[in-house]
């Protein structure tokens, strides 16, 4: 009888212990979200650092945290497309294309991966879609417009296009 007394005592001290953990680590929307951004911040601080393998650690976790968000898949293409795992990258940034193809991000990532490729046409064509979709996408660093052979002309005519007739330049035949 002692034995189930003290049994019945310790089970009722370990629940409460789990009601306590669980009490005090359950996190709020608001704070996930803020955990969710400040991750966001330390993956994109890393990756302009060119800290690639710490970046890609990040972006993995934060797709697993939000597998239908393009901008994260879109990052962790760029990123994998930058340390030159080629295919791996543009399946991510497929992936991000998939979910959203009107993401800048997703865009501008396919840009970098065809400059890698030696592809400069459909480059030229994903970064005039990427300036059509957010005209603050517009990178002047690097030379990438005189890279790609992109005039001002060009940017200016991708964006009255987009204006004028609510699209954006053809999509990109992709291989």
């Amino acid at each position: 009888m002692w034995f189930e007394v003290i049994k019945l005592f310790v089970r009722s001290r370990v629940q409460i212990a789990n009601l306590f953990i669980a009490i005090v680590f359950s996190v709020s929307p608001a704070v996930a979200k803020q955990n969710f951004d400040q991750r966001y911040a330390e993956a994109e601080k890393l990756r302009l650092a060119n800290d690639y393998a710490g970046a890609l650690n990040r972006y993995t976790a934060l797709c697993k945290v939000r597998p239908a968000d393009s901008r994260m898949h879109a990052n962790k293409g760029w990123v994998l497309v930058q340390m030159g795992n080629l295919k791996e990258g543009k399946e991510e940034i497929d992936k991000a294309m998939m979910l959203n193809d009107e993401d800048p991000y997703a865009h501008q990532a396919m840009a970098v991966y065809y400059m890698r490729m030696g592809d400069k046409k459909n480059a030229r064509l994903e970064y005039i879609r990427t300036i059509a979709l957010d005209p603050k996408r517009n990178c002047h660093c690097g030379g990438i417009q005189k890279y790609l052979g992109i005039t001002e002309h060009d940017e200016k005519k991708a964006l009255k296009e987009a204006a004028l007739h609510g699209r954006l330049p053809k999509p990109v035949k992709r291989p």
